[in-house]
């Protein structure tokens, strides 16, 4: 959560790290100033996102304690990977589970 990105990259750069990652619960909140810290500075920004994944359809409107809500990380390593996620990201939360950013586990199968 409150890790400011711009420390976190001066921090990778000070380790001799050639890459750094950050995800965001559901969203790609920080994704462009990490794009942009780690350029500056030479170092690869790998994006990502910690979706979340239901086992159940997500048209189907089910109530919390009928299903179980699980996390799974996504990073993109590539430019065609980076566009994926945002894509994914973005049905998520518009045809998601209960507007939540969710995916029914088939639909990323």
């Amino acid at each position: 959560g409150a890790s400011q990105i711009s420390e976190l990259v001066r921090q990778a750069k000070s380790l001799n790290l050639n890459s750094l990652s950050i995800t965001d619960h559901g969203v790609m909140n920080g994704i462009i100033d990490l794009i942009k810290d780690c350029e500056s500075l030479g170092i690869k920004p790998i994006a990502g996102n910690e979706m979340y994944v239901i086992n159940g359809n997500i048209s189907r409107n089910y109530r919390r304690s009928e299903i179980s809500k699980y996390h799974q990380i996504v990073l993109a390593l590539t430019k065609k990977g980076y566009q994926n996620l945002v894509k994914l990201t973005t049905l998520s939360h518009l045809i998601g589970w209960q507007g939540k950013g969710a995916f029914g586990r088939p639909c990323i199968n």
